[in-house]
């Protein structure tokens, strides 16, 4: 019975936790999130660089649709348009 209840419990945990972590989906897949657009800020200057974001995605296609002047970086405007907010789940 122990065993049954903790395996319900745990599975209940994981229920619970996996909207918010597929939410944010792998890095290069769409839109960013906020949170991986803040990983990907490596150096905290409040721009994305060409090179911050090749370390965390390998779609470049995508890179090149968001950095829309050419400029190499994220800029705020940019990030402004193509940050998602993942949506938080309240229960």
């Amino acid at each position: 019975m122990n065993t049954l209840r903790f395996l319900f419990v745990v599975t209940g945990c994981l229920a619970l936790t996996w909207p918010a972590v597929a939410a944010d989906g792998p890095l290069g897949s769409g839109p960013l999130t906020l949170h991986q657009a803040r990983m990907m800020d490596a150096n905290k200057d409040g721009v994305i660089s060409n090179q911050e974001y090749a370390k965390q995605s390998s779609d470049m296609m995508a890179w090149s649709e968001m950095d829309a002047n050419g400029d190499g970086i994220l800029d705020a405007d940019e990030q402004r348009r193509n940050v998602r907010h993942a949506p938080i789940y309240v229960r």
